[in-house]
């Protein structure tokens, strides 16, 4: 595996496990066979709750993004903006208000 996420990718993505458990009472473990359960979590997220389907974007796109370079042996990239993160083929970018997520069709 490559390097270690950077701190706040894996502070979010570690968020998710945390929310996903409580809400279904299931673990996730990085695996790419815990993405239906993390679909099925977002599936129940509130979207009349902005600042809530704001939090989740970031931290379920950390979580997803991990899961993708543990299984691929990716690895995280700080860009120059502090508030930016990307991956080798997922780029998320923070803003104030939300992380965006794109899958780079390479």
């Amino acid at each position: 595996m490559s390097d270690a996420p950077p701190g706040k990718v894996q502070e979010y993505a570690n968020q998710t496990i945390v929310y996903v458990q409580r809400a279904l009472k299931v673990p996730l473990e990085y695996d790419s066979e815990t993405l239906p359960i993390l679909d099925h979590y977002l599936r129940g997220v509130p979207r009349d709750q902005p600042a809530t389907v704001e939090l989740v974007i970031l931290t379920a796109g950390a979580y997803f993004g991990e899961v993708l370079r543990r299984r691929l042996g990716g690895r995280w990239e700080l860009a120059e903006d502090p508030k930016s993160v990307s991956y080798t083929h997922l780029r998320a970018h923070e803003t104030d208000s939300y992380l965006v997520c794109r899958l780079l069709l390479e």
